[in-house]
């Protein structure tokens, strides 16, 4: 039951990002369908999508932070459920929209639904892996997130491609994602069973293995304040600087492939599927190196951090100034281009290294807080998250726009090599956390050992 549980989150998590990632490609023909606009007008104001998806982001970033404070109150699988249901509904709707206006109005309310899945996911598989394994599990549910990127862009540009003669083709991705989300959230409620809070602690394991024993600690808005007082969480969360390059590579790796690399939409949406790999390796291998090193020294998942970081500042500018041209190449002929190959690979060895990050960091932030305040410490540290892929959009948009009316015909490029700036900004975030990690996993680990005696005692109700 517990491994069909957690299936059925991934797959949630899947949808979920698919949605995400299927707006920003077809902003033309989106614009073209719902307002009228012609070809070139639909170009030049493709911004009014883009801006969309940045509302998108943050309105679910926003609603993170509240989803956080309710799953460390009550039951967390009606809050996932539930959510997705609404992101489910939201996500139908969409396929019927026949107004701009309409489709913002959805848009902010599938975001805000979708905002329970992430902050609920961690804090439900955190109870159901031991400590020690928790970076390899957050790694392979971080895959999900991926896995969600490569459908979007995978029904964008290959299996339902919008263009001029079938403008409403844009439509079917949020159908299918909305139908196929309400079964899994429907499932979820159904079936699911959730874990005991803090069963897989150290300190907590063995009392809360009677089954009389609950971890009955709930949140109360005075433990909030502690979200901020902890240092380690401190520097997690200012280390949303470095999702800002993130976000507008994420958001605009096709039109960049096809406008200044001349690709073809069909090649555009095999290429982004290279680096994926790369992606995926390096989430499962350092979440593996998160944990063994973490067993050595519970400095270890900070230091894989650092390295990743560092790594991933210097490979992103030589890989996205490497020069390659794809203009009339099918995707035999590309795949026996050098430049091409020669390029890919520096991508490949930046996401594995980049994508090393991400589990654990979550992995950290479970470490250094209380049981009964995680769910709301990865909220925030989400909201923030989002918000940094959101500002990297707004911020690159503006860059690549000044360069395009200044003449530039590598706007794309020269936008990503300048956000490589805050990737190197984020490194010197971590530093201080290496310094500080100790102190307040060592802290929550006597907490812990504290309330195991007060709930086996009967003391705490």
């Amino acid at each position: 039951l517990r491994i069909l549980t957690v299936i059925f989150i991934v797959f949630l998590a899947i949808f979920n990002y698919t949605n995400r990632a299927i707006l920003v490609p077809n902003s033309k023909f989106i614009l073209m369908d719902l307002i009228g606009m012609s070809v070139g007008e639909a170009e030049s104001k493709s911004r009014l999508i883009t801006n969309l998806h940045t509302i998108f982001k943050l309105s679910a970033a926003a609603f993170t932070i509240f989803y956080g404070y309710l799953n460390d109150k009550y039951p967390r699988k009606w809050i996932l459920a539930l959510g997705g249901i609404g992101y489910s509904l939201g996500s139908i709707g969409t396929y019927f929209v026949g107004t701009y206006n309409g489709l913002i109005g959805l848009q902010i309310i599938t975001a805000i639904c979708i905002g329970a899945s992430l902050p609920t996911s961690y804090s439900i598989l955190s109870d159901m892996y031991p400590v020690a394994n928790r970076s390899k599990v957050f790694g392979i549910f971080g895959l999900s997130t991926i896995f969600g990127d490569i459908l979007g862009n995978l029904m964008v540009t290959l299996l339902f491609p919008a263009d001029i003669t079938n403008l409403s083709a844009w439509r079917l991705p949020f159908l299918i994602c909305g139908m196929l989300s309400l079964m899994l959230a429907i499932l979820i409620l159904l079936t699911a069973k959730e874990p005991k809070r803090g069963q897989m602690e150290e300190n907590l394991k063995q009392v809360l293995s009677e089954e009389s024993i609950e971890y009955s600690y709930r949140i109360q808005i005075d433990d909030l304040k502690q979200v901020w007082k902890n240092k380690s969480n401190r520097w997690l969360i200012l280390n949303f600087v470095d999702n800002m390059s993130g976000g507008y590579i994420l958001a605009t790796a096709v039109d960049w492939l096809r406008t200044e690399r001349n690709a073809s939409p069909d090649v555009a949406g095999y290429l982004v599927l290279i680096p994926a790999i790369g992606i995926m390796l390096g989430t499962v291998f350092w979440g593996y190196m998160g944990d063994k090193l973490y067993q050595k020294d519970k400095r270890g998942r900070v230091g894989v951090c650092i390295i990743c970081m560092i790594m991933s500042a210097i490979l992103l500018p030589l890989a996205v100034t490497r020069p390659f041209d794809l203009n009339g190449m099918d995707f035999g002929q590309v795949l026996s281009d050098t430049a091409f190959w020669i390029a890919f690979a520096i991508f490949f060895v930046f996401f594995f290294f980049n994508n090393g990050i991400g589990p654990n960091w979550h992995s950290t932030l479970i470490d250094a807080n209380p049981v009964e305040i995680r769910g709301s410490m990865i909220s925030v540290a989400t909201f923030f998250e989002e918000v940094g892929e959101a500002l990297g959009i707004v911020i690159g948009g503006i860059i690549h726009d000044l360069l395009i009316i200044n003449g530039s015909s590598s706007a794309f490029e020269t936008t990503y090599a300048i956000l490589t700036v805050f990737m190197a900004l984020g490194i010197f975030m971590w530093i201080p956390l290496f310094k500080n990690i100790k102190k307040d996993i060592k802290h929550v680990k006597e907490l812990n050992k504290k309330r195991a005696q007060e709930l086996k005692s009967g003391e705490k109700p």
